[in-house]
């Protein structure tokens, strides 16, 4: 099934050195297994022989027993610190609702990851053990809003109107206030061939938590009134948070989802965790299966690491581990990429370049891929899937170096500008972020932000008030008024009509009359 038939058993298993013995307190062996991350501890006797094995599965009712009173109180006092009086109040009704029809809310995964770290929730998803999509209809029945459900995936989507928020602040939602609640039911996942997507099943929390990445992901909040604030860690990622460790759940962890490898480095440079060195090896070892996962899911990833606050890094360490290089053999991190990237990050302004934050995923791409042998960059594009307008403006930024050459000879703005017109924004933009020479650069950004605004005042109405016929020569006449004011051989509406004179021998007689008439004039009542 899994295509590893010939592969050493080394690669799904390691032979490790820790141990228990037969008179180990279970409590002994639960801290041995959080702290290591073996799900699995042979048992020995005094001469060093396996007597039996104890696994994660034989401690998970001993895992699984309900906190402590002052645990449960210090997460709930984390939750009223990080969510908003509304968000939490919210939170609580959804709670007594799934009580009444016997389901369980849990914070899952990222948010409680965040929430123990100390950073905002921004997303408020809830996964419940129950029907998801019921409650969700529940909640708008009583409350207000939509639901968009999807019954395939058990999930549903709660759009928040202003009716819902009103019953909670007295004033219609807020910018600070979310505008819908996903609901998912509790799942389990099965991978039927290796780095495909998975079958999903509704299934119980602890199933839900152990098809999930790492284990600092694992973690879970239940919302229930009688439990809330109550934590579960079945797989020891509070250890793994507390000790800053990126640890996944089992050895075949990668093969089931090799996408898990890019993840890995970014929730390490986010985090500033270190991956362990079991998980490490893991990603060496299954480092071949990139190359049958789909790009559109690849591009997906590519996509979340540049949104991170400092990307290089997560970049720098696929680098090292030899990912990039298996997506394709010309990719690299860098000092160089690592510099423009902070460039890009640091000193180039979205606004003077007409981007939004849909272009940044395209920007970093660029910066990439731009010194890929041509090759190399038509494979991973194509590889990619991207949307014809990404790949149409990343062929014009790897085929821009020839075009670099003439704009650092020049020297009159109208030539920069004829150059640099057919070229999107976005394109000079990633052009000015790669480009190291100062006069290339200047060019570029007076083009951007000077010169392709420079219009001449004779419009092509005037000539047609000048009694010509509109033509080609209508155009080139135009292009000629903008290169003199933009090269300053024309500064004046006078100059401009000097010019036309001089182009057009014989012009009608009006032209002495648009030449004295104020530019003002033609919109005057």
């Amino acid at each position: 099934q899994f295509r590893m038939g010939d592969a050493g058993v080394g690669q799904v298993m390691e032979a490790g050195g820790v141990t228990a013995r037969a008179d180990d307190s279970v409590r002994q062996l639960q801290q041995r297994m959080i702290e290591t991350g073996w799900g699995q501890i042979p048992v020995v006797d005094d001469d060093g022989a396996i007597v039996g094995v104890a696994t994660r599965t034989d401690l998970i009712r001993l895992w699984g027993a309900p906190p402590t009173g002052s645990q449960r109180k210090g997460v709930a006092a984390l939750l009223e610190q990080a969510l908003s009086p509304a968000v939490l109040a919210l939170i609580r009704a959804i709670s007594r609702t799934a009580q009444a029809i016997g389901a369980v809310p849990y914070f899952v995964g990222g948010p409680v990851r965040d929430l123990l770290l100390g950073a905002p929730i921004t997303d408020i998803d809830l996964v419940v053990e129950g029907d998801a999509i019921v409650l969700a209809q529940r909640m708008a029945a009583s409350m207000g809003g939509r639901v968009r459900p999807h019954r395939q995936f058990g999930t549903a989507k709660w759009l928040l109107s202003q009716r819902v928020w009103r019953q909670f602040t007295g004033r219609p939602g807020a910018p600070d206030l979310p505008g819908s609640i996903d609901f998912v039911t509790a799942r389990t996942e099965f991978y039927a061939q290796p780095t495909e997507l998975p079958q999903v099943a509704s299934s119980s929390i602890k199933q839900d938590l152990h098809r999930r990445d790492f284990t600092i992901n694992t973690l879970a909040i239940r919302l229930d009134p009688d439990h809330w604030g109550e934590l579960l860690d079945f797989f020891g990622g509070e250890a793994d948070l507390r000790n800053g460790v990126i640890r996944v759940l089992h050895s075949l962890s990668f093969v089931d989802d090799p996408t898990r490898m890019l993840r890995a480095a970014r929730f390490e440079s986010r985090l500033g965790f270190r991956i362990d060195p079991r998980t490490q090896q893991l990603i060496v070892d299954a480092l071949p299966l990139l190359k049958r996962v789909s790009g559109s899911r690849i591009r997906h990833e590519l996509a979340l690491l540049f949104a991170e606050a400092e990307p290089e890094r997560a970049l720098h360490r696929l680098d090292e581990a030899g990912i990039l290089a298996e997506l394709n053999p010309g990719l690299r991190c860098d000092r160089w990429l690592q510099r423009k990237i902070g460039l890009l990050r640091g000193a180039l302004p979205f606004d003077a370049w007409g981007l939004t934050a849909e272009d940044r995923f395209f920007l970093h791409l660029a910066l990439l891929t731009c010194r890929l042998e041509d090759d190399d960059f038509e494979q991973f594009v194509r590889y990619l899937q991207l949307a014809r307008d990404d790949s149409d403006d990343l062929h014009l930024v790897h085929s821009f170096s020839a075009t670099r050459r003439k704009l650092a000879r020049m020297r009159q703005p109208s030539h920069v500008a004829h150059l640099l017109e057919p070229y999107p924004s976005r394109v000079l933009a990633a052009a000015w972020v790669i480009s190291d020479g100062p006069q290339v650069r200047a060019h570029l950004w007076r083009y951007q932000t000077e010169w392709r605004l420079v219009q001449p005042e004779i419009s092509g109405d005037d000539l047609k008030a000048m009694g010509l016929k509109p033509s080609p020569l209508f155009g080139d006449l135009l292009e000629a008024l903008r290169d003199g004011r933009l090269d300053g051989t024309l500064s004046s509406r006078a100059d401009e009509l000097a010019l036309v004179e001089k182009l057009l021998p014989g012009a009608p007689e009006s032209l002495q009359q648009t030449a004295s008439r104020p530019a003002e004039a033609d919109t005057e009542p």
